[in-house]
């Protein structure tokens, strides 16, 4: 069973003793503990990885400066996969479009897998190539720290990727005739946890399946408890805690299913 934002707050009011609202806004107190809520929701959501959250996105695009670096959305919390448009190898096809449930159009082609490599081991390989001006170019990247030449092919599709500052995406070519100045985002496209929005307004649902609703109203609660009361709720604290243990072993069952992405990190959106 779901319930509405209100719903929750009045629950919890009700096992610590607070005053009966008609809006979450009624009340200081009620106005606490919607946030509460909020923030409860989306430590869950970036800890326990649920499937529900899951979809297609794009990387954003830099600029010709850095063309082999892309950049995560905003709104992403971890990835999965990655792949790019491979519109100039042979075999590649484009037809039709395909809609996710309430998120982006994206149009059915050739996407080709590209490989995560750790940052030592991607910086050696690329390294080794030699500057040629033509096909092999290279340029300077700038993260917060240091700064790093980039060296990458121009006549192929990416192949590789690594992550710097959990945030950049480093790819190991860009092919000119398809993008002569850098990685284009309507080109990529990846699969990963994308971060739901919640609404502090009474009748917003949180979107969770509702065999994790009870779970995620027991931690609400028991955060509720300690932050307002001083006081450790022991029975919303068990609830919860046997939640967790349950969101372990009921994840997406695809994740078990080995492939060359199960060794590589989730990586989280810096928050």
């Amino acid at each position: 069973m779901k319930f509405t934002l209100l719903e929750i707050v009045q629950d919890i009011l009700n096992d610590i003793s607070g005053d009966e609202v008609d809006s979450i806004s009624d009340t200081t107190e009620a106005t606490q503990i919607a946030n509460i809520v909020r923030s409860t929701y989306y430590h869950l959501v970036s800890q326990v990885n649920l499937p529900e959250h899951k979809t297609l996105f794009k990387l954003d695009e830099t600029t010709s400066t850095t063309p082999t670096t892309m950049t995560l959305p905003d709104d992403v919390l971890r990835v999965d996969w990655i792949s790019y448009d491979l519109k100039n190898d042979p075999g590649a096809f484009s037809g039709g479009t395909f809609s996710g449930s309430g998120f982006d159009t994206y149009e059915v082609s050739m996407y080709g897998s590209i490989q995560y490599m750790p940052p030592n081991e991607f910086f050696k390989m690329i390294g080794e190539r030699k500057w040629d001006g033509t096909e092999i170019l290279s340029y300077t990247f700038t993260g917060a720290v240091d700064t790093h030449e980039v060296k990458y092919k121009t006549n192929v599709n990416p192949s590789f990727y690594t992550v710097l500052e959990d945030y950049y995406f480093i790819f190991d070519a860009l092919d000119t005739d398809i993008s002569p100045d850098y990685l284009e985002s309507a080109l990529s496209l990846c699969y990963g946890l994308k971060k739901p929005t919640f609404e502090l307004s009474d009748g917003f649902t949180p979107d969770l399946d509702a065999t994790e609703f009870n779970w995620f109203m027991e931690e609400a609660k028991s955060a509720a408890s300690i932050k307002l009361r001083q006081v450790d709720d022991p029975v919303a604290s068990k609830r919860a805690k046997r939640g967790w243990i349950r969101s372990q072993k009921s994840k997406n069952v695809l994740s078990n299913i080995p492939t060359y992405t199960s060794n590589f990190p989730n990586y989280g959106r810096r928050r």
